[in-house]
């Protein structure tokens, strides 16, 4: 079972090394277009996946500042 498992990896990884490679090797022969890079799916572009992002982005700093500002109350607090 885990031979298997790991040749099924080797087989992924090999195959995204060609297919990246292939568009490196284009890339360095000519200068890349749009038609040679593949398409991704529409939930995967960034106009989909940065609202979502920036929103959760948004509330781990707003955690990050209070936890700032209750250390900051308690350091003052503290040397009252």
């Amino acid at each position: 079972m885990v031979s298997l498992d790991v040749s099924v990896r080797t087989i992924i990884s090999l195959f995204d090394f060609v297919s990246v490679y292939s568009t490196i090797f284009i890339g360095w022969r000519r200068t890349l277009t749009f038609d040679d890079i593949w398409a991704i799916r529409e939930e995967d572009s960034s106009s989909n996946i940065m609202p979502t992002f920036e929103q959760n982005w948004r509330r781990e700093k707003a955690k990050v500042s209070l936890t700032k500002v209750a250390k900051y109350v308690r350091l003052f607090s503290a040397s009252q």
